[in-house]
């Protein structure tokens, strides 16, 4: 697995501006159809964080699913 991005140690601030603009792009578009189990960093990350990333997704699903039985 390759880094995406590699940072320079210094960097001007509206250089730091841009790429973190930039980083935030890449990292939405890489985690689009996160919900639905099919985003494109699934295949970029180890498969631990793909597990946490998995159950991140389902922990809400699976509270408000608690909460409407508790109704």
């Amino acid at each position: 697995m390759q880094p995406i991005f590699i940072f320079p140690t210094t960097i001007s601030q509206p250089d730091q501006l841009a790429r973190s603009c930039a980083l935030t792009a890449k990292t939405r578009q890489l985690c689009l159809s996160l919900e639905s189990g099919a985003a494109d960093i699934l295949e970029l990350v180890t498969p631990t964080t793909a597990e946490l990333l998995a159950y991140a997704r389902l922990r809400p699903l699976a509270q408000a699913s608690l909460q409407q039985s508790l109704l």
